[in-house]
Order: C-alpha cells, then sequence, then structure tokens
C-alpha cells in the first residue's frame, strides 16, 4: 500500500523539446533510478541493462529524491505533465530536479558533459540537447487525504508548493536530494489504537490537536508511507490518525 496524489495541469516548455529530448525523458519516467557506479542517467531499454553495477536497488542515486519520477514530456514537446502513475513521492523536488539537470540554461547536465565523469552512461540522445528551455506553469494536486490539496508552481524555472488555504508559497526547491530518515514519537488519538506511541518519519508529521494529555501527533497527508507500519517505522492506521489533524 501506499499513498497516492493526482495531478492536473501541465508546465510549458519554451522552445518545446526536440524529439531526441523526448524520447529521453519519457524513458527517464519508466525507469527505476537506483544508486549505481554508471551513474544516475541509466534509464530505458536503449542499451542492455543488466544491473550489475547497482549499488543500492532501493536508494536513489546522489541529488535524486527518489527512485521513480513521474513526470514526462508531451507527445509535442510543449509541456511536462504527470504520467499517471500511482505513488508519486517528491513530485517537486522531481521537477526541479529535471529542469535543474536536464533542461535550463547552465543545467547539471550542460556542464558535466563538457567534462564527463568517467565510467558514467551518457545517453546518445545528450548531444542533441539544448539547454535553453523556459519552464513556466502549475498543477494542482490532489492527494488521497480529503484536505490535501495543494498546488506546485513552476516561475522563470524556479518550483514552489503553496498550500489550499496559504498565501506563501514554499520555495523555491533547490535541493534535490532525497530526504534523509529521521523518527520521532507519534501518538495516535481515536479508535481502537488511541494513546498507543509509534515511531513516524518526521518530515512527514505535523501537529494535531493539543489535548489535555499534551500535544498529539498526526501524519501529513502527503507522506509516502500509506496506511501500514513497515519495518522503516511509519505509522499505521492512517484514516485514524488523520482525523486528529
Amino acid at each position: 500500500m501506499g499513498y497516492s496524489t493526482k495531478f492536473t495541469g501541465k508546465i510549458a516548455v519554451r522552445p518545446r523539446l526536440n524529439e531526441h529530448e523526448i524520447a529521453y525523458l519519457r524513458r527517464f519516467a519508466d525507469s527505476r533510478h537506483m544508486d549505481r557506479d554508471k551513474g544516475p542517467y541509466c534509464c530505458g531499454a536503449d542499451w542492455d541493462d543488466d544491473e550489475s553495477d547497482v549499488l543500492d536497488y532501493n536508494e536513489p542515486g546522489p541529488d535524486q529524491p527518489g527512485l521513480w519520477c513521474n513526470w514526462e514530456p508531451t507527445d509535442d514537446g510543449r509541456y511536462i505533465r504527470w504520467n499517471k502513475a500511482e505513488k508519486f513521492y517528491d513530485s517537486a523536488k522531481w521537477m526541479a530536479y529535471l529542469i535543474r539537470t536536464f533542461l535550463m540554461p547552465g543545467a547539471a547536465l550542460q556542464d558535466e558533459l563538457a567534462d564527463p565523469v568517467r565510467d558514467f552512461y551518457y545517453a546518445p540522445e545528450f548531444e542533441h540537447f539544448t539547454f535553453d528551455h523556459a519552464c513556466d506553469g502549475a498543477l494542482k494536486a490532489l492527494g488521497d487525504s480529503p484536505d490535501d490539496r495543494w498546488s506546485l508552481i513552476v516561475a522563470d524555472g524556479e518550483v514552489f508548493v503553496q498550500h489550499k488555504g496559504k498565501d506563501e508559497r514554499e520555495g523555491p526547491i533547490t535541493d534535490t536530494s532525497a530526504t534523509e530518515l529521521a523518527f520521532i514519537p507519534v501518538v495516535l488519538a481515536g479508535g481502537p489504537h488511541d494513546g498507543e506511541v509509534h515511531e513516524a518519519w518526521a518530515p512527514y508529521v505535523r501537529k494535531g490537536l493539543r489535548l489535555s494529555d499534551g500535544t498529539r501527533y498526526a501524519l501529513d497527508p502527503a507522506a509516502p508511507p500509506g496506511s501500514d507500519m513497515t519495518e522503516r517505522g511509519r505509522i499505521m492506521h492512517f484514516q485514524e490518525v488523520e482525523a486528529v489533524m
């Protein structure tokens, strides 16, 4: 099980992506991004990937937010959109990663191609990447939790998040690396598990109601853990915890 978020809208790309950029970014969206000796750009069926160089199957490469990026270009290369895959985590970080690595002037890959890293894999399409794209637009995000509503905004190539009911934007997002795990105690409230204490992933925990026995905490609806307790300390009984927010 996991937590899913649906997105509506598109991010405009100007000038439009060329056929080589479209082809690579489509493969990138269909590939699992693991920490590996051949670097972060391995993806798809353009080469014989036996995965013998994988260092950790469950950890993303440096500066990558997670294992799956579910942003893809449209057929005409004019937009970036959600590919409708479920359980898309760290979506805002992934948008920033795509823009800052592959699209914008001075992108990380552009600088790297001038001095390639030994033994890294570089896709043949990279020869045709232009690194001259401007990105702007907004997407509406709707999570599994009814009150999980927010917008992903791209302005002049910078990525922001704005939660429903708030005037302030969070960002711009510049750090695209995976979130470090840190655990804090969480007290469940309500239902048959009232008062039980579990460990939860700190970045996705926020204060709930202040009750007579102290402040209780609830799992943020944007959290990827889902509804079951796992060996990584993620919280169980998600719906019961959500009710105290």
